[in-house]
């Protein structure tokens, strides 16, 4: 089974972000490809995912089996006991050593793109398409689209028809193992409001739409599209310059309202997509800055991205078998009351993997990893030396650094979604507040930052995750520290050196 995500535009990369935390936790099929498209290389958000995803690469590459004397067995069925979870959804990036396709890549307009040399007839209807001002054809496009998604789409269909196009070379090449009987999924995701996202989304499906249904393609039916349309979920402050060209808030909703009537007549006359999921929110985020670009725009983590999430990876573990017949199913969620809970996110088995992976990452860097440093095992105390035996530390750095690093990503990830939600929260499936520096100066685009350590570490790790209604997870540090010295069970299976430490607390901070 060939799986492929692909998040278009800024909010496309943050549901990836958020995505690789439920990959992070094990949630989805066993391998995916990823990718992301955005017309602004230096993105802020992009940038964020594309070093999550190098993050959780590298962990998963160093702790593999046979790589050094300490690894992660992953080589274990859902059911087996002996399975850890931790890292279980293995990822690969579309391009080998980046996920991140540009469609142009350097700083043109879409004059100079696709308005040269163009007949009378061609430069008259060039002309009704798009105004010739710097908010159309003079548009620079080296910072995305702003909001533009007819520009956008014209610059896109231009990259996608140019014969070197990378993008559509690579994903062809993952399309054609259906060729040769072995399923494909393909899900993309992208808001309907911006630029970038509003202008690749439809137009990469029907493109892979296109090559799927083309007579020569074999077995097309092996090739499953599922897409997720994000509905303004945020708004921002007013630009500095009222002539900048970039969109503004009270544009988002009438830009919305045009897609999903495009998206209605593209459904009654092509089945470009074999699963449609659909995800607004109200009321919106309100971010309280405006970027039109470049690195600065990276928004903090929100909700929303987390529930998009949960429909990629509901589409890359499920039986797509003959899903080409019929309507299109589109899926629609709502919530009954304020806050997030637990039950409000629609994939099965969140609540306990995400919550492990979540008192995992905190146990590990605030109570684990401290005890690495120490090697008086003989003293009853130390369950990490007792599992890892003469290995030391320092010869095992490198390893404990890209665990370090998830670790952090992760916490980093669901203590900012948590402050930016606000009262929207309560009471929250988890509470990062005690984690987090106190001395820590709080910007618009990096509201939180961990603290290195912890005074009253237990507390924290008890408070960090909670279930629906309100209360914390009844598994404390106290009980978790029992089982690991006492529990042999907690260290089974082919996990070898610091892998079995980590198994080991892995399991333990997972039961109840």
């Amino acid at each position: 089974m060939i799986n492929l995500l692909v998040g278009i535009g800024g909010s496309g990369a943050k549901v990836v972000e958020a995505a690789l935390t439920l990959f992070t936790a094990g949630l989805g099929p066993s391998q995916v490809h990823v990718g992301l498209i955005d017309q602004d290389r230096a993105n802020g958000n992009v940038n964020r995912t594309q070093s999550r995803l190098t993050d959780l690469q590298r962990f998963q590459q160093l702790w593999s089996r046979g790589r050094s004397d300490s690894w992660i067995d992953w080589a274990h069925a859902e059911a087996d006991a002996n399975r850890v979870d931790l890292g279980a959804v293995h990822v690969e990036q579309l391009f080998g050593d980046r996920a991140l396709w540009c469609p142009d890549s350097g700083d043109l307009s879409l004059a100079a793109m696709i308005g040269q040399d163009l007949a009378p007839q061609q430069r008259d209807l060039f002309d009704l398409l798009f105004m010739a001002n710097e908010h159309e054809q003079n548009l620079m496009l080296g910072e995305g689209y702003r909001g533009r998604a007819h520009v956008g789409a014209a610059a896109l269909i231009a990259a996608m028809l140019d014969e070197d196009n990378r993008l559509i070379e690579s994903i062809r090449e993952l399309m054609d193992a259906a060729q040769i009987g072995q399923p494909v999924r393909i899900f993309l995701v992208g808001s309907a409001f911006g630029g970038t996202g509003a202008s690749g989304f439809p137009t990469l499906a029907r493109e892979l739409n296109r090559i799927r249904t083309s007579p020569e393609f074999k077995n097309g039916g092996l090739v499953s599209i599922g897409g997720a349309l994000l509905l303004p979920y945020f708004g921002f402050g007013r630009p500095e310059r009222d002539d900048q060209p970039v969109v503004t808030t009270d544009e988002l909703l009438p830009k919305a309202r045009l897609a999903l009537e495009y998206y209605g007549r593209l459904f009654e006359t092509e089945r470009t997509f074999d699963r449609f999921y659909v995800l607004g929110w109200h009321p919106s985020f309100d971010l309280g800055y405006h970027e039109a670009g470049n690195y600065e725009q990276r928004n903090p983590p929100l909700a929303p991205e987390l529930f998009a999430a949960t429909a990629a990876v509901d589409f890359l573990s499920r039986d797509m078998a003959n899903a080409q017949h019929g309507q299109v199913p589109v899926m629609l969620s709502a919530r009954s009351q304020q806050g997030v809970r637990w039950s409000d996110l629609p994939l099965p088995g969140i609540e306990q993997k995400l919550g492990q992976l979540l008192r995992f990452c905190a146990y590990w860097l605030y109570v684990a990893e401290p005890l690495l440093a120490t090697r008086a095992w003989w003293s009853g105390g130390n369950w990490t030396q007792a599992l890892r035996g003469k290995l030391r530390t320092v010869d095992h750095e490198t390893e404990l650094e890209a665990l370090r690093k998830v670790a952090r990503d992760v916490l980093t990830w669901a203590a900012g979604m948590q402050t930016m939600s606000k009262g929207g929260w309560v009471p929250g499936p988890w509470d990062a507040a005690h984690l987090l520096d106190p001395r820590h100066n709080p910007s618009k685009t990096e509201p939180v930052a961990l603290s290195n350590g912890l005074s009253a570490p237990e507390q924290a790790f008890n408070e960090l995750v909670r279930v629906d209604t309100g209360e914390p997870h009844p598994f404390g540090a106290d009980q978790v520290y029992e089982a690991l010295l006492t529990d042999t069970a907690l260290s089974e299976g082919k996990h070898a050196g610091y892998g079995k430490v980590v198994a080991a607390a892995y399991r333990a901070v997972g039961r109840r």
